[in-house]
C-alpha cells in the first residue's frame, strides 16, 4: 500500500476507471491493474477489508490505474492512513524531484542525499534514480530488439536465397523465350531488365502481404511481450516509417537476388539456346 500526499505531483498514474484520490478522502483507495490480475472480482465501489496496524479496516475502491512495473498496489491518502498506523510524520521512502535530469547528475544528487541522511542518523537501505530504472528497462527491451533484428535478418537472407532460386528456375524454363528475344534483337541489358523487374514485382507482393499481416500480428506481439516482461501490455503504435524502410530493403534484396539469374540468362548464346531441349 502506498500513501502519498493527495496533492503530490510526483505520482501521475494513468487512470482507467473511476477517479484519483482527493485531499478529503479518508477510507477511499485506488487500486492498480496488477492487483486486479490477482483479484479480478474487485470493482469500483467495492469494499475491501484490510488488516492495518493489527486492526481490520474497511476501504472503498474509487478508482483503477494502470500498473507501472511496481507490482500490485493500493493507493490511500497519507493523513488517514497515518492515523490508523499511528506513524504520523514518518515515511517508508522519499521521492526527490531535481531540476537536472541527466543520469550523471541524478546519481551525484542521490549520493549526496544518502550521505546527508546518514550524517543525521537516518539509515538508507538504498537509492535508485530514474536513469537507473530506465536503463534496466531498456536493457530488457534491447535483448528483445536484438533478437527480433537477428530473426528479421535471417528471414531476409532466406527470402533472398529463395527468390534467387525461383528466378534461376524461371530463367531455365524460359530459355526458348530468351532465344526469341535475342533473335529479334534484344540486348543483354533488356534480358536482365525482364528478370530484375519480375523479381522486384515478387518482392513487392511479398512486402504488401507482410504489411497486411503485420497489423494484427504486431499488436498481438506487443501485448505478449509487455505481459511477459513488464506484467502489463505495451502501448501499441504501428510504425509507418518502418513499413517504408522495409519496402526499400525489399527492393534492394529483390534486385540483388535477381541479378545473378538475370546475368546468367543474358549470357546464353544463340547456339546454347538452339541446343536446349
Amino acid at each position: 500500500m502506498l500513501a502519498p500526499p493527495a496533492e503530490t505531483e510526483l505520482i501521475k498514474p494513468i487512470l482507467l476507471k473511476g477517479r484519483w484520490l482527493v485531499a478529503s478522502d479518508k477510507n477511499e483507495v485506488v487500486v492498480n491493474t496488477d492487483l486486479l490480475k490477482d483479484e479480478p472480482d474487485i470493482e469500483i465501489g467495492d469494499e475491501l477489508d484490510l488488516k492495518i496496524g493489527g486492526r481490520l479496516t474497511k476501504w472503498q475502491v474509487v478508482g483503477v490505474v494502470k500498473g507501472q512495473l511496481a507490482g500490485p498496489l493500493i493507493y490511500a491518502n497519507q493523513p488517514f492512513l497515518s492515523q490508523l498506523t499511528k506513524d504520523a510524520g514518518r515515511a517508508t521512502f522519499v521521492v526527490v524531484k531535481t531540476d537536472q535530469h541527466d543520469p550523471a547528475s541524478q546519481l551525484a544528487i542521490a549520493k549526496q542525499l544518502e550521505e546527508r541522511f546518514k550524517s543525521v542518523g537516518v539509515r538508507v537501505s538504498g537509492t535508485e534514480t530514474n536513469g537507473e530504472i530506465r536503463s534496466r528497462i531498456e536493457l530488457q527491451f534491447n535483448i528483445i530488439v536484438i533478437f527480433l533484428f537477428i530473426m528479421s535478418v535471417l528471414l531476409a537472407i532466406v527470402g533472398g536465397l529463395g527468390l534467387m532460386g525461383t528466378m534461376s528456375i524461371n530463367a531455365l524454363e524460359r530459355t526458348r523465350e530468351i532465344g526469341v528475344m535475342r533473335a529479334i534483337g534484344a540486348s543483354n541489358i533488356s534480358v536482365v531488365k525482364v528478370f530484375v523487374v519480375e523479381g522486384i514485382i515478387i518482392g513487392t507482393l511479398s512486402w504488401l502481404l507482410g504489411t497486411i499481416l503485420s497489423l494484427p500480428l504486431s499488436r498481438v506481439l506487443s501485448h505478449l511481450v509487455g505481459v511477459a516482461f513488464l506484467k502489463v501490455p505495451l502501448d501499441y503504435k504501428f510504425s509507418m516509417a518502418g513499413v517504408f524502410i522495409w519496402f526499400a530493403i525489399i527492393l534492394l534484396i529483390s534486385t540483388l537476388a535477381s541479378l545473378l539469374p538475370a546475368y546468367k540468362a543474358a549470357r546464353l548464346s544463340v547456339r546454347e539456346i538452339l541446343g536446349y531441349e
